[in-house]
């Protein structure tokens, strides 16, 4: 080569020095055999992408970059370009790897990154298997932790790729192709790799290798062979061979779900970095900002982290907004679609990443595959076993196929141990997978299979929800919580069997206590509304009667009284209409509660009465102890506190024999009530205490907030409003998160009290009337011990702050939005 080369006749001559055709080289940095043609023949110069692309292609030192790029764009190298003085470049040397060129900066893997380096560090790993699903990023990231450690190994690193090679006998040939390795007549291919590989210290990357896991052996058999060689394979599954070290690759991070999404706090968590920088590149003026960083946490969370999932989205922002691309996850397969076109098909869209795992598996993988889609938010191998043998099609072994689709990164272990282990999809196969089952014509069968299950799932913890283990099986419940919801969704559905309808009723009747101690009357009203409602629903009425008295119950429980009054006495019509009187006794006194709540004592007091007679008829003991708390605290709200002492007191009694906890706690509840509204406060307090240590225990979260409000007030009575500020807060804030607006009438006019207390009075009116506003609109009436301390409190305002103060104060606080007024009283007092 002549003392000043042009960078076209040294790159010709260097790509021949390395048997690279034009095209081969091409397909190194992307671009076509052509350009290369061009730019070798002085047609063209090299942009600065191409020169750096070059540069990582051709092992130039890094060190020298800037030197080499400036030679490669001006077609000579220029005496002040700061190469060193035997360029170019250097001597003409074989490179020592051909690790595909980066394109984009390697971002959100540094930890991994670091731990996969010093894994390989270590003279007894070996053999390093990146595992994961589709898209998760298992290639940049072998490709990166080769790059690392190009320098450390004599004889470099190289890449295979194995994505179009199906037939594991021809593994052998495609390593030696990757190192330029020529058959001969002489030595067959096997044994010319092996000798090459003994004497030399370097580093092979295979990627892709799930279809060819049967020829693992072939890997260890190299390694035996080969003291100084060392393997990164990047699969689905692990090879499962002797010395294999597995490193699973996992979601990019993600800030949880309370975390901040203030910009410069967000810095750092690579799914949004990896977004950030994706987006940057097809918008250069995309930032993360106030404006927007919420929608972006939110796309990210919805892609779970998956690498590849974000950079299709991000691409997307040429032609859609942020939240275009969000609402357009509501589909992601077919938003995440338009990736780079010199990459390969299966990794332009997430679909081809899926197809390309899909058609590896045998039949049956494929029928579990397809099934494990009707789960949501994850499962046991149990309910997998239950549900995915669908009737009418063969039986399938699930433990072992669920084991190959875990080993292959198709499904993951979730939290759990022993018979509580749980295995989940990433959402986006998920996603692919149903529209599989859909396609096979399953799909009817598997959502059947699917909600039958969880239907007698949620049949069997009802019962359990009353009693001593009902915060374990609450526990249970909301483990599995996305698939009652899912199996509710799939119920309300349209059917020619009219079996959905039925499995709608039983679910959402059996869910509705833990709806209720869960804080969730909301989402358990939309779903019972939407059953109850639908046209040609009728029937199972048995069933629809227990549905609306549990719609009844919840729309009780957020102080909707009119509506529980009407759901309560459609389900009494039923029962009485079928005649089973046990049920109708729980209807008559379901709907005294209702009339009770709603001021009309003398109706409620007439339906308990009624519902005791009928219960003592049969020797329902637990329904007779309940009457009788009902018809105590109905004579509470008559004034009759003797006679509802007496009713409360028998109620307690049995329930103790009963050992009825729950119904303890109940009944100590309200006998704290009367002895408040009668001024004992010590006994009282006792008596709520007892009353919140058996919720605590049981985990009955409104009866926990029910004794924290009530043993508030007694602290505003011992003269703490500190402690008793700070146990409305926590009542309060329970009864905002599951939009209990009787439960914060309560604690509005209670934290109005301690204001009074603290001689706040402008503070107490507004809270006052915050709560007025919020009682009238509920129709909510406050109990009568409630009420006595509201009226003393109220006066005492009244007076500090004189007539018209008291007026535009009180004014204030009805106008205030209930989420401002609720700030405003967990803020204003301290």
């Amino acid at each position: 080569m002549s003392s000043d080369p042009s960078f076209g006749s040294w790159l010709k001559q260097q790509r021949k020095l390395l048997d690279l055709t034009q095209e081969m080289l091409g397909q190194r940095i992307g671009y076509s055999g052509r350009t290369l043609e061009k730019i070798e023949s002085g047609e063209r110069h090299a942009s600065r992408q191409i020169a750096e692309l070059l540069a990582q292609a051709l092992d130039i030192p890094e060190d020298e970059h800037a030197a080499f790029v400036q030679f490669a764009r001006s077609g000579t190298l220029a005496p002040t370009a700061g190469a060193p003085g035997n360029a170019p470049w250097k001597a003409p040397h074989r490179h020592t790897h051909n690790l595909p060129a980066e394109r984009t900066g390697f971002i959100g893997r540094e930890d991994a990154l670091a731990h996969a380096l010093d894994l390989l560090r270590h003279e007894d790993v070996r053999l390093l298997s990146m595992t994961g699903p589709p898209g998760i990023g298992k290639t940049r990231l072998s490709i990166q932790v080769a790059k690392k450690l190009a320098g450390e190994f004599e004889h470099g690193v190289f890449f295979v790729e194995l994505a179009s090679v199906r037939d594991p006998d021809l593994l052998a040939a495609s390593i030696a192709y990757a190192l330029q390795i020529r058959e001969s007549a002489t030595s067959p291919l096997l044994q010319s790799l092996k000798e090459h590989l003994k004497a030399r210290q370097l580093i092979l990357v295979l990627d892709n290798f799930e279809q060819l896991v049967e020829a693992a052996p072939l890997l260890g058999d190299l390694l035996s062979h080969s003291p100084h060689l060392k393997l990164i394979v990047s699969s689905r599954e692990a090879l499962r061979i002797y010395g294999e070290h597995n490193f699973p690759v996992h979601s990019l991070s993600l800030p949880g779900m309370g975390e901040t999404t203030h910009p410069e706090r967000l810095l750092g968590f690579g799914a949004i970095d990896l977004f950030v920088e994706r987006a940057r590149a097809i918008e250069p003026g995309f930032a993360l900002a106030d404006g927007n960083a919420s929608t972006v946490v939110e796309i990210c969370r919805a892609l779970e982290g998956v690498p590849l999932a974000i950079e299709l989205a991000a691409a997307r922002a040429w032609d859609l907004s942020l939240d275009e691309i969000r609402a357009g996850l509501e589909n992601k397969l077919a938003l995440l679609t338009g990736g780079p076109r010199d990459l390969p098909a299966r990794q332009q869209t997430l679909r081809g990443a899926v197809d390309w795992s899909y058609d590896l598996l045998s039949a049956q993988e494929r029928a579990l595959f397809r099934r494990i889609s009707v789960f949501a938010g994850g499962c046991t191998l149990k309910a997998i076993e239950a549900v995915c043998n669908v009737e009418g099609q063969p039986s399938l072994d699930v433990a072992t196929l669920a084991a190959s689709l875990l080993n292959k990164s198709l499904l993951q272990r979730a939290a759990g141990a022993g018979d509580d282990r749980r295995y989940r999809m990433l959402e986006v196969i998920r996603e692919y997978a149903h529209e599989r089952l859909v396609e096979s014509g399953e799909a009817e069968a598997a959502h059947h299979s699917h909600a039958r299950y969880y239907a007698a799932f949620a049949e069997e913890a009802e019962p359990h929800l009353r009693g001593l283990e009902q915060a374990a099986w609450s526990d249970l419940i909301e483990r599995d919580h996305d698939n009652l919801r899912a199996a509710l969704d799939w119920s309300l559905g349209e059917s020619e069997e009219g079996h959905r309808a039925e499995l709608g009723l039983l679910l959402g009747g059996a869910l509705g206590r833990f709806w209720e101690k869960r804080g969730l009357p909301g989402e358990g009203r939309h779903y019972l509304g939407r059953l109850l409602a639908q046209p040609g629903r009728r029937g199972h009425e048995a069933l629809r009667a227990e549905a609306l008295a549990v719609a009844g119950l919840l729309a009780l429980y957020q102080g909707d009284f009119p509506a529980a009054r009407a759901l309560y006495v459609e389900s009494l019509q039923i029962r009485r209409e079928i005649g089973d009187m046990p049920a109708i006794a729980g209807a008559l006194n379901d709907l005294g509660v209702a009339a009770r709540a709603g001021g009309d004592y003398a109706y409620a007091r007439a339906l308990y009465e009624e519902s005791l007679r009928i219960r003592r008829e049969f020797g329902d003991t637990p329904g007779i102890a309940s009457s009788l708390n009902s018809l105590g605290t109905v004579m509470l709200f008559q004034g009759d506190y003797a006679q509802a002492r007496l009713f409360a007191q028998e109620g307690l009694r049995i329930r103790r024999e009963l050992d009825s906890k729950p119904g303890i706690a109940l009944s100590l509840h309200i006998l704290g009530d009367i002895e408040r509204s009668l001024g004992d406060f010590a006994a009282a307090g006792t008596l709520y205490e007892e009353s919140l240590r058996l919720s605590e225990e049981l985990g009955n979260k409104p009866s926990v907030a029910n004794a924290l409000h009530n043993l508030a007030h007694i602290a505003i009575h011992e003269g703490k409003p500190e402690h008793a500020t700070q146990l409305f807060k926590q009542a309060l804030t329970m009864y905002q998160e599951w939009d209990d607006k009787p439960g914060i009438v309560e604690c509005l006019t209670g934290m109005a009290e301690v204001a009074v207390s603290k001689e706040q009075a402008a503070l107490a009116a507004r809270l006052f009337g915050a709560a007025e506003a919020l009682a009238e609109a509920t129709r909510y009436r406050l109990s009568p011990p409630d009420q006595i301390e509201y009226q003393e409190a109220l006066a005492i305002a009244q007076a500090h702050l004189g007539e018209a103060l008291f007026r535009e104060s009180m004014a204030s606080g009805r106008a205030m939005p209930l989420e401002e007024a609720i700030a405003y009283a967990l803020t204003a007092i301290k």
